[in-house]
């Protein structure tokens, strides 16, 4: 299971029903968001590593970010009301 988002989403209750094979690699920033003390209550392997896109292949993690925000501010502001853009 791979997490990006930096609030507590993978919390107790969905820790004490995920089978113990699985493995929780946080890719967000610290705290995380991994309830990593529950994980380790339940026996289940988590893992905080913040930045790991970054730090392992910046460019390419740049790249991927310089290819892909564009795109996603030309598909939000094409659902605006086009007066509000030139207001």
């Amino acid at each position: 299971v791979f997490n990006t988002v930096p609030a507590l989403v993978i919390t107790k209750d969905i820790l004490k029903y995920t089978n113990s094979n699985v493995l929780i690699i946080d890719l967000a920033t610290q705290p995380g968001g991994t309830d990593f003390e529950a994980a380790n209550t339940y026996g289940l392997k988590a893992i905080l590593a913040p930045g790991l896109p970054g730090k392992v292949a910046p460019v390419y993690a740049g790249k991927i970010l310089a290819d892909v925000i564009p795109q996603l501010i030309i598909s939000e502001l094409s659902k605006l009301d086009a007066g509000l853009l030139f207001a």
